[in-house]
């Protein structure tokens, strides 16, 4: 490492008496890869790690091997974390490339990656260019619409907010929420990660991975979570019946694969196949959402919320509709083969006429899903983290606090013209107590939103707390005005 004289001044008469070169080891995230190899029991992964982090990744190896439980949230260690596209030679040389670039760079949490642009597009891809959206990158390399440009704006120019705070954003976000609450939206979640689970023994497989309890009529849906070896949500899905030997399970990351794999007593009359190239999905939400899928839909459609999930003729097109929960607003998530996707999203959007329809970036959907309470895995919430403490259970359920874990609030800033980003730490009385997970402009208010990890003595309805940004202390409040949370059994 090097040195600065006019920094250090005393290291101008030190001479260096021992040292030493090493390899630099660099993953397509920058993080190490740990873990247990599927398939070989007993044979563990742990690389890509450097010096500075050896005693920690030993002590989190030697807890994950002994007891199951490592100890710390894995979700950004976990080497089965990658998409399979990642795992080409040359898509990991060029994402372990830029993080070399950019290994020490201050860089901003909202920061998009300039490498392998356009490597996965979802069937929408054409039209989202056309209507000005801004792109970001999603796992697996997917380009994900952030908001539109073509979203018309309210002026604002009379709420200054700094440069760092309002990095990758755009009021435009505001906007496209505002527009699905009054009416209705449409969400590209082409994205998705979706499995079939399919034989003989795939009720009772799901049942020993999810709930033993875990029953579904033929075309019904639900949502359960996987349970980490720490009691933690290891991850959140939801499940389809589609036939009485075969059930659709759409998750939200590469990793949700492995969980469905899992070896239980049941595995060897199962199949479990990755259909998400095949299978695309838009999200119809708002108030408006019933009355537009009704004009294009043969026969009745499912009440919003309800658990049915059946196969509806849009248009010709054959579509699985599920309860829509992410956004907190209610409406349908869309499933239909890939090919017909740009058919479907043409066909919507053309019912929708005159009356209009709002185009939902990803950074809207963030606003929508904060503004409701409606916590996201593996960005709020994961394997070191219960469904209590998460928010997700109530204290009837039987769920408490483990001793010296923290709770996940909603924080509402007091003042409009501060805006948060994520990983910023929040005080009370000049004292650490929690940290910022996701922020976002509430769309009603105008004012910031996040969702944080606080200590319990700070997570009371109504408790002052404090946002450190930069140099400054912003005042927050908890907040716990009616919340909306996803149905799990």
């Amino acid at each position: 490492m090097g040195r600065s004289p006019a920094a250090l001044p005393e290291t101008q008469s030190c001479k260096a008496t021992e040292g030493y070169n090493g390899i630099f080891s660099f993953t397509p995230d920058g993080n190490p890869l740990l873990g247990e190899v599927p398939g070989i029991r007993g044979l563990w992964l742990g690389e890509s790690v450097w010096l500075t982090q050896s005693a920690g990744v030993a002590g989190v190896l030697a807890d994950w091997i002994v007891t199951g439980d490592p100890g710390i949230d894995t979700t950004s260690l976990d080497f089965r974390r990658f998409d399979q596209t990642h795992l080409t030679r040359t898509v990991s040389i060029e994402r372990a490339s830029e993080n070399y670039d950019e290994v020490y760079d201050i860089s901003h949490p909202r920061k998009q990656t300039r490498k392998l642009r356009k490597f996965a597009t979802t069937p929408f891809y054409v039209r989202q260019e056309a209507l000005g959206a801004v792109f970001g990158t999603a796992q697996g390399g997917w380009e994900r619409p952030l908001w539109y440009g073509s979203t018309e704006c309210p002026n604002i120019a009379g709420r200054r907010r700094d440069a760092w705070g309002t990095y990758g954003w755009s009021p435009a976000i505001s906007a496209e929420a505002r527009q699905a609450v009054n009416g209705v939206g449409l969400v590209d979640r082409g994205a998705a990660s979706v499995f079939e689970v399919r034989g003989s023994g795939a009720e009772k497989h799901l049942q020993e991975i999810l709930a033993p309890g875990l029953s579904l009529e033929l075309n019904t849906s639900t949502g359960a979570f996987v349970k980490s070896p720490s009691g933690g949500i290891a991850a959140d899905l939801t499940v389809v019946r589609t036939a009485e030997d075969a059930y659709l399970v759409i998750g939200s990351s590469p990793e949700d694969v492995w969980h469905l794999r899992r070896e239980t007593h049941h595995l060897d009359g199962v199949t479990v196949s990755d259909v998400s190239s095949a299978t695309t999905a838009l999200a119809l939400i708002g108030p408006d959402a019933a009355a537009l899928l009704a004009s294009v839909t043969r026969g009745g459609i499912p009440a919003v919320s309800s658990p049915v999930a059946p196969v509806l003729d849009v248009g010709g097109v054959p579509v699985r509709a599920v309860a829509e929960t992410t956004t907190g607003v209610g409406g349908w998530m869309l499933y239909a083969a890939t090919e017909h996707g740009l058919y479907l999203w043409d066909l919507l959007v053309a019912a929708a006429g005159k009356q209009g329809m709002a185009l939902v970036g990803d950074e809207a959907v963030t606003a929508l899903r904060i503004a409701n309470g409606v916590p996201a895995f593996g960005i709020d919430f994961g394997p070191q983290d219960t469904a209590y403490e998460a928010g997700l259970a109530e204290p009837s359920a039987g769920a408490e606090a483990r001793p010296g874990h923290r709770l996940l609030v909603r924080l509402r800033l007091s003042s409009g013209r501060h805006a948060v980003v994520t990983g910023e730490p929040v005080s009370r009385g000049g004292s650490v107590v929690g940290y910022i997970t996701s922020a976002a402009e509430d769309p009603a208010s105008g004012r910031f939103l996040a969702f944080a990890w606080v200590d319990p003595e700070a997570a009371r309805a109504g408790t002052d707390l404090e946002i450190s940004h930069l140099d400054a202390a912003w005042a927050a409040k908890v907040d716990r005005s009616p919340l909306t949370t996803p149905c799990h059994p």
